[in-house]
């Protein structure tokens, strides 16, 4: 993947990520917060099922056990944030809720690069990130009421 593409990507994930607490709070609100959150898991798995199944990448699974358990766990903080926004956003609202996640979501990514953590390679931390980091933390409390 070239590097335009990554950033359409990465533009389309951002778009993904500002719709979708919101739909799932407002699904929540209809049905039960556990309900919206079943949901939401259970199309994606539904979803990520059909197309590990038909690129035939699903046999690939089996080798998991071979895989240092830390890394097991990305379904259960998965299910955390699906579930923990659906709580979050009636509270906070979107704005202010998405501006939380995404600035801390940058302030680990940075701790994680910056140590290379979870077999990232290592990058960093420099004044600019800093600088950075302060800003958004700023920001976050502007926009929280």
């Amino acid at each position: 993947m070239g590097k335009v593409s990554g950033i359409l990507l990465a533009s389309l994930i951002g778009i993904c990520l500002g719709l979708q607490p919101p739909i799932n709070s407002t699904l929540g609100k209809s049905l039960t917060p556990q309900i919206a959150a079943f949901h939401s898991i259970l199309t994606s798995f539904i979803i990520v099922f059909v197309v590990a199944l038909f690129s035939g990448d699903l046999t690939n699974y089996k080798n998991i056990v071979n895989i240092h358990p830390i890394y097991w766990i990305g379904g259960v903080l998965g299910a955390c944030i699906v579930l923990f926004s659906i709580f979050t956003i009636p509270v906070l609202g979107a704005s202010a809720s998405i501006t939380i996640f995404v600035t801390i979501q940058l302030i680990v990514g940075t701790i994680i690069d910056h140590f290379g953590l979870l077999g990232i390679n290592r990058s960093p931390v420099d004044l600019k990130q800093i600088v950075g980091m302060i800003i958004l933390l700023i920001g976050v409390k502007l926009i929280l009421k």
